[in-house]
């Protein structure tokens, strides 16, 4: 009978020790979440990124990654206090969920190749190079014609590029 206390006070012990752990790890990841996205804003990164044409909020989601790495680490403690022993598996789902954000980002890079690609070989059956058009508002001598994109020099000098699939879904007047 004894044995079967001290084992139930052992057991709620942990359970005790696993939420202590899991609401530490929740103040201890907000409380990293702002002073690192203080610390990113106060040297500028963003406007950084944005002077090299990279328009993402890099300080937020910088420190959004780092409050989810504390969490994580947090969890798998809590888990292991009550007996889960997780840790073999955390690199499996982590390279899961790598190979998952890989592949994802794989597709948003190339959701525009194909409709460009598509949209390039329709634009050289109709328009030449050195053709005169004017598309919403754009008119100049077309310079390239890409897989990706067309190359228009306006009359002014300026290079416009514009994306194929754009430019096919455009009105484009010729001129002879």
């Amino acid at each position: 009978m004894v044995f079967i206390e001290t084992y139930n006070k052992l057991f709620v012990n942990e359970y005790i020790i696993a939420v202590l752990l899991i609401l530490i790890g929740y103040v201890i990841a907000k409380f990293s979440y702002k002073i690192i996205n203080i610390f990113l804003k106060t040297i500028k990164i963003d406007d950084l990124l944005k002077k090299l044409d990279i328009n993402i909020s890099f300080s937020i989601y910088f420190s959004y990654f780092i409050e989810l790495i504390i969490y994580l680490f947090f969890i798998i403690k809590a888990m292991d206090e009550i007996s889960l022993n997780l840790a073999p598996y955390v690199f499996d789902i982590l390279g899961i969920i790598i190979l998952i954000v890989v592949f994802i980002s794989i597709l948003f890079t190339i959701k525009d190749f194909f409709p460009n690609l598509y949209a390039s070989y329709n634009i050289n059956k109709n328009i030449k190079i050195g053709s005169l058009i004017k598309c919403n508002g754009v008119e100049g001598y077309v310079q390239t014609i890409g897989l990706i994109e067309t190359i228009i020099k306006s009359k002014n000098g300026d290079f416009v590029y514009i994306p194929n699939s754009y430019l096919m879904n455009s009105i484009i007047i010729k001129s002879k």
